[in-house]
């Protein structure tokens, strides 16, 4: 994650405020948070977090985002969990 994130900011489209977040979740990878990089870019900035699903890694990611609001000025919008997806859904087959 931490790689294509150095990609996507080395490609010049680079957010001081996405390359904070992604430091400060580095700086938590002992207790239990993985990775981190922006994904969706043109959108606002949106970073992806992934951590383990314990109460160190949740601590760890409170203190990410209480730094992060402290540091930027920013309050920023929390996206927990994911969508049902295909299993909820279904997939759509194209046929040519």
């Amino acid at each position: 994650m931490y790689q294509a994130h150095a990609g996507y900011s080395d490609s010049g489209l680079a957010s001081s405020a996405t390359d904070l977040l992604v430091s400060l979740v580095r700086a938590e990878e002992k207790n239990g948070l993985l990775g981190a990089k922006i994904t969706g870019g043109g959108a606002g900035g949106t970073v992806a977090i992934l951590g383990l699903d314990s109460s160190s890694a949740g601590e760890a990611f409170e203190r990410v985002t209480d730094t992060y609001r402290r540091q930027s000025g920013l309050e920023p919008y929390v996206f927990d969990g994911s969508s049902p997806g295909a299993d909820d859904f279904g997939i759509a087959r194209v046929r040519m």
